[in-house]
């Protein structure tokens, strides 16, 4: 109950009951079950109370990114070392050299509630499936894409760590977010970041 408290934004507050959530979720739970298979349940069930109320989703979405975070711990620099054959060349070394001050911005952002509340099971779940790259949680992704484009063409002296900042900052809470090839290419190999031309 305490878990699921903690994740409600403030406006799901008064909407989403979670005494309800848990009435459904407690419904034949097994002995000894794990918290990994409990937060695939809770996340069902929000799922199925979308017709009372659109929020449980959300509430929902929350949950699968706090499941995320455990299961993906690295920070931004690991993970960009990590894929290093995935990425551009440039774009490893800006992050090798600027690993710590990069790693700041992102733990910046790993409160809950810096994140955006209105992501829900479906957006995280096409995130999940479709544009993180290995070990990438969603802060992770969202560092690829400030990092890759406020970096600098000349990529060590004319960074924007401020924009970068700013850039992660806003997407994280929900301001904006870009273009599907800018989500999919930031920092990779293949570079394409317009949807078109």
């Amino acid at each position: 109950k305490t878990r699921l408290q903690r994740v409600l934004a403030p406006h799901h507050k008064g909407v989403v009951n979670v005494n309800l959530i848990l009435e459904r979720l407690d419904k034949g739970l097994p002995d000894g079950i794990s918290t990994a298979r409990l937060d695939e349940l809770v996340v069902q069930v929000c799922d199925a109370l979308t017709i009372e109320h659109p929020y449980y989703k959300e509430v929902g979405g929350r949950i699968m990114l706090t499941r995320h975070r455990k299961t993906n711990p690295l920070r931004f620099s690991e993970v960009t070392r990590q894929n290093r054959d995935l990425l551009e060349e440039d774009f490893v070394a800006f992050v090798e050299y600027f690993a710590e001050a990069l790693d700041d911005i992102e733990k910046d952002g790993m409160r809950l509630e810096a994140v955006n509340p209105d992501l829900t099971t479906d957006s995280i779940r096409t995130l999940t499936e479709s544009y993180f790259r290995p070990g990438e949680r969603y802060e992770t992704l969202l560092m690829r894409v400030a990092a890759g484009i406020w970096r600098g063409i000349d990529n060590m002296h004319n960074a924007s760590f401020e924009m970068i900042r700013k850039s992660f900052k806003l997407m994280l809470a929900g301001y904006y977010t870009h273009a599907t090839p800018t989500l999919f290419n930031a920092g990779t190999l293949v570079g394409q970041l317009a949807s078109c031309f």
